[in-house]
């Protein structure tokens, strides 16, 4: 009896603590959703036509004075757009319409300026701007984008989060200081000075940052992360300021678990991207609302779109050389999965009338869109629907 009692004892006392290898576990009254993918890998069946319907573009027309680089970022809140250029640090914000409404800051080194944009997150009507290049964090109105505020922080990363009115999440990226050591994300109250930190990791081997793998991810009140190379995503609990396991795909293989953690051998010794080794890992693309999951992965090296129905648990996946059709060359990631199951991406007339001059975008998914635009500076936001599977 007593050694009854002494197996329960041993299983709830693990499964309540967390071990050096970033074992995060579920909630009490929360189920692991287990995402199988493994078999339709890389298989993309079928046309365009059989994912997506209702196509739709609206054209954000910019001013003379703005050159954009790249849109890196997108997040619609109370019906503006916030387009953000990483190369290029511009905040750029448009009305559904795609009419221009201003731009958020400028480089400088004056008052509500800044020396670059490492990542942005808003809270109701508040924009706040990551930089690492000020060590600052800088808040503005979203109301008439004029500059609130400016606070000092102690450590570099690469993506932000913003929690509460005081509150941010950092995900670090192998990008150590003094003030978070080897973990990589950062829980920060900058009211109360309070942090924590998450996910440890050896800096002697995993010693670079990665940009194409691992994320920090706001979908709707929700914040989800995954390490680089892994099978994992959890999600965070506000109130207990923890971290709880939330999914787990299959595509990762013991391969990648016996090599991950050593970034020179895995990555720059070419294991990563042979296909002998059947290397899939997750991307850096994470979109949910309550019917799908669409994020990125790679399979021995070549970049792939999933989408996982949580309704049916069905698979499918797309990519840029998609059926030999040029549509997805035309646009960046998916940016954007709303509550009408509609997928956002973005293009711009650069890539648009280089496309066109090579042929091929008239016969294209997206084609009959772009036909009739001729701009010469401006930027296109694409919205589909994703057909029911």
């Amino acid at each position: 009896m007593l050694r009854g009692y002494f197996i329960i004892f041993l299983f709830y006392y693990l499964a309540s603590c967390k071990s050096p290898n970033e074992q995060y576990y579920l909630k009490d009254d929360q189920l692991l959703h287990q995402v199988s993918i493994r078999d339709k890998l890389g298989q993309e069946e079928g046309g365009l036509q059989e994912l997506f319907y209702d196509l739709m573009v609206t054209e954000f027309v910019l001013p003379d004075s703005i050159l954009v680089s790249q849109i890196d970022k997108i997040i619609l809140h109370k019906q503006k757009f916030i387009l953000f250029d990483k190369n290029l640090s511009l905040l750029l914000v448009f009305d559904p319409n795609g009419y221009f409404i201003g731009k958020i800051g400028e480089l400088g080194l004056g008052p509500g300026q800044y020396q670059g944009i490492k990542d942005f997150s808003v809270w109701e009507d508040t924009l706040t701007i990551f930089s690492t290049a000020d060590l600052r964090l800088f808040q503005y109105s979203l109301t008439d984008l004029e500059f609130l505020g400016s606070y000092k922080i102690e450590f570099f990363g690469n993506s932000m989060i913003q929690l509460s009115n005081n509150e941010f999440m950092f995900y670090i990226n192998h990008n150590p200081s003094d003030f978070v050591k080897d973990k990589n994300v950062l829980y920060y109250n900058k009211n109360t000075g309070e942090t924590k930190t998450f996910f440890p990791y050896d800096h002697s081997k995993s010693n670079a940052i990665i940009p194409f793998s691992g994320f920090i991810s706001k979908q709707g009140n929700e914040v989800y992360f995954s390490l680089p190379f892994d099978d994992k995503v959890y999600v965070f609990d506000q109130e207990k300021l923890d971290f709880f396991l939330k999914y787990k795909t299959d595509n990762v293989n013991d391969f990648v678990f016996a090599n991950r953690g050593d970034f020179q051998k895995f990555l720059f010794g070419g294991l990563f991207q042979d296909p002998a080794n059947g290397v899939s890992v997750l991307g850096n693309v994470f979109l949910k609302n309550d019917n799908y999951l669409v994020f990125s992965y790679y399979l021995n090296g070549r970049l792939y779109y999933g989408i996982y129905s949580l309704v049916s648990n069905g698979f499918k996946t797309f990519s840029k050389g998609f059926e030999n059709d040029i549509s997805f060359k035309l646009v960046g990631d998916p940016m954007i999965l709303n509550t009408e199951n509609e997928l956002i991406f973005i293009s711009n007339s650069e890539t648009i009338e280089y496309f066109r001059k090579q042929g091929g975008i008239e016969e294209s998914f997206f084609g009959k869109m772009f036909k009739d635009l001729d701009s010469v500076n401006s930027l296109y936001l694409l919205k589909m629907k994703i057909k029911p599977f």
